[in-house]
């Protein structure tokens, strides 16, 4: 007796011959089983979907960087309990510094000599939950620019 059904992926009418007494009285449960991958493959593929749709739609901030003392600076904090993704920053020195990327107290980067620098991070820089965002730099040099961030 032919089991029909659609497939779960295409759409399309499926047909299954079943005979009697020799094992292929299974096909039945052969077929709900693929049905079900199928089926959950799609909610997987769904779920990624959902994910960039969420990713691509997030509203990132602008945040202006003006520093000039020794040291490290904080330059965003996110709120409690949530952890921030640098997307770009861009900034200039007066004059050749040294400026180490921070995440809390913890270096994200090695001591960089620059007197400029502008980065798009694709995929954005992921510090810790409750981290802020920190430029350390080596002496005293005005440094300007911006940082581009979201909160996860």
């Amino acid at each position: 007796m032919p089991i029909r059904g659609l497939d779960a992926v295409s759409g399309e009418p499926i047909f299954l011959e079943t005979f009697q007494g020799d094992g292929t009285e299974q096909a039945p449960y052969r077929l709900a089983r693929a049905d079900k991958i199928a089926h959950d493959r799609l909610n997987d593929v769904k779920t990624e979907i959902g994910k960039l749709v969420t990713i691509l739609s997030r509203t990132t901030t602008p945040t202006p960087i003006s520093i000039s003392g020794a040291g490290d600076s904080p330059i965003v904090s996110p709120t409690t309990g949530k952890a921030l993704r640098i997307c770009a920053i861009s900034f200039t020195a007066a004059s050749l510094v040294t400026v180490t990327f921070k995440g809390g107290t913890t270096a994200i980067s090695g001591a960089m000599q620059l007197t400029d620098y502008s980065e798009a991070f694709n995929p954005p820089l992921g510090l810790a939950i409750d981290q802020p965002f920190r430029l350390s730099l080596g002496s005293a040099v005005a440094v300007n620019g911006f940082v581009t961030w979201y909160e996860v």
